[in-house]
């Protein structure tokens, strides 16, 4: 079994490494994050531009590295022998305390509560949906199904290869 600490450790990281990635491309430009937006935003806003979407192809490319790369980088760092029930235990803590702390910090508090009006995408008011708290919460219910098949996935994987 991976040691609790361990996990822990890599658990803060990881949630600090994700919300800095997701804050900052947030920051240099919301649009990349629209069709993470809640539908009522999305319907109002304009279509991405053709360099919208590059950006967000560019974001992807980076994006998919960090959430996949890191988890797989804490078990090649692991000293001890990891059984599939230890991987994906320790995914699953790595991924799911990161959706919490998307849900609350980054969604409710930031994106909900305080709009920060760097984020509030042009054409669109604090009302058209900024304040959709059950969106979002509906995004982090998915995030637990879409995370515990990424932690098998990964599991059975790395269990494999080591």
């Amino acid at each position: 079994m991976i040691e609790f600490s361990f996990t822990t450790i890599h658990a803060l990281i990881y949630a600090a490494i994700f919300s800095a990635f997701i804050l900052s491309t947030l920051f240099i430009n919301p649009r990349m994050w629209l069709h993470n937006y809640p539908d009522k935003i999305k319907e109002i806003a304009p279509g991405k531009t053709e360099k919208e979407k590059k950006q967000t192809l560019v974001l992807s490319v980076f994006f998919i590295p960090i959430f996949i790369g890191y988890p797989i980088i804490t078990i090649l760092i692991y000293e001890n022998p990891v059984t599939f029930f230890g991987l994906f235990l320790h995914f699953l803590v790595l991924f799911q305390f990161t959706n919490l702390i998307d849900l609350l910090i980054l969604d409710w508090i930031i994106f909900c509560t305080i709009t920060p009006k760097r984020i509030i995408i042009p054409g669109t008011t604090v009302e058209d949906g900024y304040k959709d708290y059950e969106f979002h919460f509906i995004a982090f219910l998915k995030g637990i199904v879409i995370t515990t098949v990424t932690a098998l996935i990964l599991s059975g994987l790395l269990i494999l290869m080591i």
